[in-house]
């Protein structure tokens, strides 16, 4: 399953590798990841994805392996990737918003929502340098951190502005998940 949604991922981003050679990949992180832990892995990974058939700049390979490593739920791994995104120089306005997308990911991840909700708000602070989707993904991670701390009012406003967000998308593209949370705390009542 892990395999699918990561080949998706990367299909999904513009790569050019093959799926014999992402299931490659992932076959021979895992042998690391048993044999030498979890940082030897995470540098296999940065390895593979520095060879020119990923065809895409350096931080966007990061946050997509940070996104990778998130998906099968090694938050050490994804840390370590979303930390060098963000200090790798990038020509893209819209990667440092993706990597506070993860690195607030992260933090929910390992149960730390206000840490999360810090990462998230610098992924919202120039609205106008961001793309809506981007914009709708960080407020809807910013509303759940905010159930996660049963501030119900707070999560109410995030998810009307991931809403907001959503609709300027200007491909299809759905809200719906924030409409169903909006719903559920609006029913809490």
């Amino acid at each position: 399953m892990y395999k699918k949604i990561i080949l998706g991922l990367l299909v999904s981003v513009g790569t050019l590798l093959h799926s014999a050679d992402i299931s490659a990949v992932i076959k021979k992180a895992g042998e690391i990841r048993k044999q030498k832990g979890a940082k030897a892995a995470g540098l296999f990974y940065m390895q593979k994805a520095s060879l020119p058939e990923f065809n895409m700049n350096e931080t966007r390979k990061l946050l997509n392996l940070g996104t990778a490593e998130l998906i099968r739920d090694h938050a050490d791994l994804a840390f370590q990737c979303v930390r060098r995104a963000l200090v790798t120089p990038s020509k893209d306005r819209t990667e440092n918003q993706r990597s506070y997308i993860l690195l607030g990911r992260c933090y929910s991840r390992i149960g730390k929502p206000i840490h999360a909700i810090g990462a998230l708000s610098n992924a919202v602070a120039n609205p106008k340098d961001g793309h809506p989707s981007l914009l709708y993904s960080a407020w809807f991670y910013i509303g759940m951190a905010h159930i996660e701390l049963k501030e119900y009012d707070a999560a109410k406003n995030a998810f009307e502005e991931a809403i907001k967000a959503g609709k300027k998308v200007t491909y299809r593209f759905s809200y719906k998940r924030a409409e169903q949370m909006l719903e559920r705390i609006k029913n809490r009542k």
